[in-house]
This record gives structure tokens, sequence and C-alpha cells, in this order.
């Protein structure tokens, strides 16, 4: 059977696909469970986040209640050389203090801190903060 990224295992006859940051290990089966497959984290990010990924922290910055590092939002990085949160790669921080990516036709507002978006036919005027009408037609029709 093809399971793409993952593997079949024939003890319980199905696919196994681990999510992103995990990686995929076998298992001797025993007498009370019969896995013989299983995602772990890495050695490097062996906790497990609110958000279901690996991360790296250090021990004594781990809240194992909200499974977060360093006190960050769990669409946070936590750089523990600075002590500080940071966003991804391409994302930003919005008003809630999460994460976020502005999928088009969205448009970051860095004032409001957040993705706007307008209805067909307006576009975002950032130098107001308001959805617009287009100059070459500036009325709004009934």
């Amino acid at each position: 059977m093809d399971c793409g990224d993952g593997v079949y295992d024939q003890l319980t006859g199905k696919c196994l696909v681990c999510p992103p940051t995990f990686l995929l290990t076998s298992v001797t089966p025993t007498a009370t469970s019969n896995i013989s497959y299983q995602c772990v984290c890495p050695n490097d990010a062996p906790y497990v986040s609110a958000g279901n990924t690996c991360v790296s922290c250090n021990p004594a910055e781990w809240n194992t209640t909200t499974r977060t590092c360093g006190g960050c939002d769990i669409t946070q990085i936590y750089n523990s050389t600075t002590k500080k949160c940071f966003c991804p790669p391409g994302t930003l921080l919005n008003y809630l203090n999460k994460c976020v990516t502005c999928l088009p036709p969205a448009i970051w507002d860095p004032v409001k801190l957040g993705c706007m978006v307008c209805k067909v036919s307006f576009y975002y005027n950032l130098t107001l903060g308001a959805c617009v009408c287009p100059s070459d037609k500036p009325y709004i029709s009934a």
C-alpha cells in the first residue's frame, strides 16, 4: 500500500504519517501495545507545543500547562538567547499578539496590526485605514 510520506503499519493495517517537525520511528510491539511505529519529536526539539509542533526550549522555560516556551503564544517562536518571542518568517504580529499571514486579497495594516479585507470593487487605503472606492469610480451605487 502506498502511504506517501508515511509508512504502512502491518500490525494495525493503517498508514501512519507524522505531522511536520515530528519524526517517524519504529517501536517494538509489546504485550500491551501492538503499535510498531510512532511519531516522536527529535532530540533537539523535544517538547510538543499546544500547536502540535515539536519545539526546542530550555526546560526551566517550558510551561507544561499551556505547552508553550517562555510565555510565547503558540503561533510564536521563543529565542532562548534573547529570551524573547518572535514570529516565524513570513508572518506578522497582530493586535492579539498572534503571528499571522495575510493571504490575498487581504493587506496588512501596520497601524491596526491586522489583515484587512475589503468588499469586491473596494480597495484598502493604508493612509485612511479604511476600504474606499477606487478614484475612477468614486461613488457607491444603490
